[in-house]
């Protein structure tokens, strides 16, 4: 089981949007991130309705398709673009269809059957200001997934051991990941404040694309 600490209940709060700002605080572009896709990100988890609406294996295992199926071609896209770590993020080590891949490899599932979902399902990511959006709702949701992993532990048991590294996100290490994040947005704010709306735009552009690819008629 995954014991949640304090803390990490506080990042989770931060990326929702549940988090309360002092009076007279300056806002940082994560705090504008998580202040504006705020209501996009409830919407999300309610029309998800994870982990309940995962009952069995089965379900689990389509779960986990579905995000490989958009996520493969979404962080293509994002690994197009020169500038992680030129702004202070290691990509390469925070993509999460490796993991993904890995899961559905243990559930015996051939990544060639999984098709990439098409162009009209995918963000437009035309800069990187937008790419740096779509990366802010990825890396956010490896917090809440933890929570989700705990939930799924207690009803399917043994029967993911092995296929969980995608619920498991960045394990202990996700607090300092999620903070290390969020200083390199607050960072490319601060220098390039005329691609902030950007930004924002494709974190949104995201979450619709979540919401729209997962649950959508099969």
């Amino acid at each position: 089981m995954i014991n949640v600490s304090t803390s990490a209940v506080a990042e989770i709060e931060d990326y929702r949007g549940t988090k309360t700002l002092p009076a007279g605080h300056r806002v940082a572009l994560s705090q504008r991130l998580r202040s504006e896709t705020s209501e996009l990100h409830r919407e999300i988890e309610a029309r998800l309705g994870f982990p309940d609406s995962i009952r069995d294996l089965a379900a689990y295992r389509s779960c986990l398709v579905s995000y490989y199926r958009l996520y493969s071609p979404i962080e293509s896209c994002l690994a197009a673009f020169p500038d992680w770590d030129g702004n202070g993020i290691g990509l390469r080590e925070r993509l999460q269809g490796p993991r993904l891949l890995r899961d559905l490899e243990a559930l015996d599932v051939a990544a060639a059957s999984c098709k990439a979902a098409g162009g009209e399902w995918v963000p437009l990511v035309p800069d990187f200001a937008h790419a740096l959006g779509v990366f802010y709702v990825l890396e956010g949701s490896t917090l809440g997934a933890q929570y989700i992993l705990r939930r799924l532990r207690e009803a399917l048991g043994n029967q993911i051991d092995g296929a969980d590294a995608f619920f498991r996100g960045h394990g202990a290490a996700s607090g300092t990941m999620w903070n290390t994040a969020k200083r390199a947005i607050d960072s490319y704010g601060e220098k390039h404040p005329e691609s902030c709306d950007s930004v924002i735009q494709g974190a949104c552009s995201m979450f619709g694309a979540v919401g729209r690819w997962m649950t959508r008629p099969e």
